[in-house]
């Protein structure tokens, strides 16, 4: 028998005069094939595989002399190699041919092929090649190869079901793999199965992960109200603005505030959950400019807020600018983007003082090293975020004037030095009495020099923040001067250890203290004495 027969069985009687071999294609044969095995099976007519068919011819001589020809088929199986279905970590992706997730996933990757018609046990027949398409600016090309960072970034292998990849580390890059097969003994790849495209792309993302106000309790961050515009059950519907302004209105706080299950938006202290609350759409009618506004209310207790920076936690490679009125980048003298802001109030509204936030997703376009809006408004989010102490919300900024330049000369020819003693005394529930034990003391030491003013010293200091209560501001002059002094939002004139009040509010602001220095012997009586309070019109 020839080598490639190792046993037949022919009728009793018959002879085998002879055996001979041939071998063509599948393609060669397709219609021999159809009409034997039927419609319903195989087509070869357009396999662009190269599949092998072996043509057996067997001559035999029958017992009453007559000659007869077999011709018996072996075809190599049609096979699929389409990709079957795919698995990332374990969840099934469905037939697809592309996966696409942020840069910063390092999932495995298991895509399915059909190797039940070849043989898959050897698996030096087997081949991968990976093709990497990535950005080169930001990871240099050298002159041979591919940039370490890329070709660290990804292994893969083959398995008796498919190939595995696994990627491990965060480089945003283009794979293409192409998986071929060699017959043993050829030379040459005899089979290629389906590309398998995978993208790991740039962040898309722009909403914050999360905010916290108070680093040294986290937990207070529960109480942080983010608002969109929502309707609020039993009270408002959802707004209608189109134009950028305040969601968060003091109205909308009162409510939000008081009822913490009204609120859609829920910040937590891990992290920010949406519950599907989109960013509001608005515009500047004025320069066509668009915002993706949220608003934000965050609790502080006894924090300085001229000077705050909020924690926020990013999406994956995002960037997050204070925006000044022009939606420029606030920034410092060396030009680079600065955070801490002052959240107190020094224009003498009624509203939270918001500053703006704005968070632009790693995909984003720059310019000039800044990221900049895409041509569809949607790389970025706006955060307007105000801040409320609940003890200390009460902000002084003094300052100097003169009743005459001559009293301004002397006090610096002489270098006079004045000591300001500032108290704090708690009020009662009806503010009208105040207790006469000091709670809180600022002490200042004060010297005159000459800073070219030809009248008005701008000499000045901000005191720290304070609660709501009365005080005493009380100056110690060198003999023969006296003094009186003024508060923003008051109309009235003080003089010394004169009362005033400052009511509670939840808005953090500043009061301008301005003091002017007389002569004891010129000064005319001036102001109010006694206990005098602030309106509460602000609070």
């Amino acid at each position: 028998l020839p080598y490639y027969l190792s046993d037949i069985k022919i009728s009793p009687y018959a002879e085998i005069i002879s055996i001979s071999y041939q071998s063509t294609t599948a393609k060669a044969i397709a219609t021999t094939i159809t009409n034997i095995v039927g419609p319903g099976g195989p087509n070869y007519s357009n396999d662009s595989f190269g599949c092998k068919a072996y043509i057996v011819t067997y001559t035999m001589r029958a017992e009453d002399g007559t000659t007869h020809y077999f011709n018996h088929y072996f075809v190599e199986v049609l096979l699929d190699t389409s990709v079957q279905y795919v698995y990332m970590n374990g969840i099934s992706k469905g037939q697809t041919t592309t996966l696409s997730f942020i840069r910063s996933l390092q999932p495995v990757v298991n895509v399915f092929y059909d190797y039940s018609g070849i043989d898959y046990a050897n698996l030096n027949q087997f081949s991968i090649t990976v093709g990497y398409n990535y950005d080169h600016e930001k990871y240099p090309k050298p002159a041979n190869g591919e940039n370490p960072l890329i070709l660290a970034s990804v292994d893969y292998v083959v398995s008796p079901n498919g190939i595995s990849i696994t990627f491990n580390n965060d480089v945003a890059c283009d794979y293409t793999f192409t998986v071929g097969y060699t017959r043993k003994g050829q030379g040459v790849e005899s089979l290629v199965f389906e590309e398998f495209h995978i993208q790991k792309v740039y962040n898309t993302e722009s909403m914050l992960v999360r905010v916290l106000f108070n680093t040294d309790n986290p937990f207070s961050s529960v109480g942080t109200i983010i608002y969109n515009g929502h309707a609020i059950e039993g009270y408002t519907d959802e707004t209608t603005v189109t134009v950028n302004e305040v969601l968060m209105t003091r109205d909308i706080y009162d409510i939000l505030s008081a009822n913490s299950n009204l609120r859609m938006i829920k910040a937590m202290p891990n992290r920010i959950y949406y519950n599907d609350q989109a960013p509001r759409y608005l515009t500047d009618p004025q320069t066509s400019a668009v915002y993706n506004r949220y608003d934000v209310v965050g609790f502080v207790s006894k924090t300085d807020l001229t000077d705050f920076t909020p924690t926020f936690t990013l999406p994956v490679g995002a960037v997050i600018y204070q925006l000044d009125s022009g939606n420029n980048p606030v920034t410092d003298s060396y030009g680079n983007p600065v955070l801490n802001a002052s959240f107190v109030d020094d224009s003498g509204g009624t509203e939270f003082n918001y500053i703006h936030y704005r968070i632009y997703s790693e995909a984003s376009p720059t310019e000039n090293g800044f990221c900049i809006p895409n041509s569809n408004n949607d790389n970025y989010t706006d955060y307007y975020v105000a801040v409320v102490d609940v003890s200390y919300n009460v902000y002084f900024r003094l300052s100097f004037d003169f009743a005459s330049e001559q009293i301004r000369n002397q006090l610096l020819t002489d270098n006079s030095r004045i000591m300001v003693n500032f108290y704090r005394h708690e009020v009662g529930e009806d503010e009208e009495e105040w207790a006469e034990e000091i709670s809180i003391t600022s002490s200042i030491f004060y010297y005159f020099v000459d800073t070219g003013d030809s009248y008005v010293t701008s000499y000045g200091h901000n005191l720290g923040a304070t609660a709501s209560g009365a005080f005493q501001l009380c100056i110690d002059l060198p003999e023969g001067y006296t003094y009186d002094f003024t508060i923003s939002r008051d109309e009235n004139t003080y003089e010394d250890d004169d009362y005033f009040t400052v009511p509670a509010s939840i808005y953090a602001y500043r009061y301008d203290v301005t003091i002017t220095i007389g002569s004891s012997d010129t000064m005319p009586t001036w102001g109010q004495q006694g206990k005098t309070q602030i309106g509460d019109t602000y609070n």
